[in-house]
C-alpha cells in the first residue's frame, strides 16, 4: 500500500511538472491549459494564450508591476506575440524578456514596453536567435537600454533583430555627468535587418562597433553610439525591399544617379560597406 501511494505521488508530481509552461507573466507560471490570463493581478484588457501555437494575443491590454520581475518572460522557441489596439508591458526590471529562438511580434496595434531597469526588450539566448517585429508599432523605453541583445563582449553577439514594415522607437539613457557612459538605445545585436523600413532618426545611423562598449550597437554616421533614441519607420509606397547590416561600416554613399555624397540624402541612397556589400535604402532625412 505504501509503495502504491508513493508511486501515485511521484506520478502526480511528474504530471504537474510536465504540464508547466516555460512562460511567466508577472512572475506567475502559465500552464498549457490556461487560456485567459486576466486572472493575474496586474493584468487587464484582453490577454489570451494559445499553448498549441505558442501565441500570446494582447488586445488593449496592460501587464504592469512596480516590482523587480518581468512583465513577460519565456524561453520557448518560435514564440509569437500578436498586438491589437494599445498595449503596455511595464516593470521595474525587464518588460519583455525572451530567452528562446525566434520571437515574432506582429499585428496592427501598439506595444509599449516600459521599465525602470535593465532593458525594455531583452532578447538573450546562448544560441543564434532572431526577433522579428512586423507590421506593428513597438516603443521600448528603459532607464538603460531600450532593446538589448545577448551582451558578453564584442564577437559574442547572438541576437538578430528584423524590423519588417513596422515602427520601432527605442530609447537609451544619456549620461547625466561627464564621467558617465550613456546607455545605447539599441545594443548588443549580431545583425539588424530592415525590410520596407529604415532608420529615420538619427539620419545615417547604422549597426556598428560601439565606441564606449565592447559590443555592437546602433551608432551615428559620425561613429557615436545613439543614446537618446533610435527611430525606425516604414518606407511607404515604393519602398526598397530590404537592407541588412551585420557590423559592416559604410564606406561610401551615392545617390540614385551614382553621385558620391558626403551624407545621406532624402530618397534612395546606395550604400557601399567595408565588407564589399552594396545596398539601397530609402532615407527620410529630418
Amino acid at each position: 500500500m505504501k509503495k502504491l501511494l508513493l508511486l501515485s505521488l511521484i506520478l502526480c508530481a511528474t504530471a504537474a511538472t510536465s504540464s508547466a509552461a516555460n512562460l511567466e507573466v508577472l512572475g506567475e507560471f502559465i500552464y498549457d491549459t490556461t487560456t485567459d490570463l486576466t486572472y493575474i493581478e496586474g493584468v487587464s484588457g484582453k490577454v489570451d494564450y494559445d499553448s498549441a501555437n505558442r501565441t500570446l494575443t494582447l488586445e488593449d491590454a496592460t501587464i504592469a508591476t512596480t516590482e523587480s520581475k518581468e512583465a513577460i518572460w519565456t524561453d520557448y522557441d518560435d514564440f509569437k506575440i500578436i498586438v491589437k489596439g494599445n498595449n503596455t508591458l511595464k516593470s521595474a526590471d525587464i518588460s519583455l524578456y525572451f530567452m528562446g529562438k525566434n520571437l515574432t511580434i506582429s499585428g496592427d496595434g501598439v506595444l509599449n514596453l516600459e521599465c525602470d531597469g535593465y532593458a525594455a526588450l531583452y532578447i538573450s539566448s546562448g544560441d543564434d536567435q532572431t526577433t522579428t517585429i512586423k507590421g506593428c508599432t513597438v516603443l521600448a523605453k528603459s532607464t538603460q537600454c531600450g532593446i538589448l541583445g545577448f551582451d558578453n563582449g564584442l564577437g559574442s553577439e547572438v541576437s538578430k533583430l528584423v524590423v519588417d514594415n513596422a515602427k520601432v522607437i527605442a530609447y537609451g539613457h544619456p549620461a547625466t555627468t561627464p564621467e558617465e557612459r550613456g546607455w545605447p538605445a539599441i545594443k548588443a545585436l549580431k545583425g539588424l535587418t530592415l525590410t520596407n523600413c529604415s532608420i529615420t532618426y538619427p539620419a545615417g545611423a547604422y549597426l556598428g562597433e560601439c565606441p564606449k562598449y565592447d559590443t555592437w550597437c546602433v551608432i551615428t554616421a559620425a561613429g557615436e553610439s545613439v543614446v537618446d533614441k533610435v527611430e525606425i519607420t516604414p518606407n511607404g509606397e515604393g519602398a526598397v525591399s530590404s537592407i541588412s547590416a551585420d557590423g559592416a561600416q559604410p564606406t561610401a554613399i551615392y545617390d540614385i544617379s551614382g553621385r558620391h555624397l558626403s551624407d545621406y540624402c532624402n530618397g534612395v541612397n546606395i550604400i557601399k560597406y567595408a565588407d564589399g556589400k552594396v545596398q539601397k535604402v530609402v532615407q527620410r532625412v529630418k
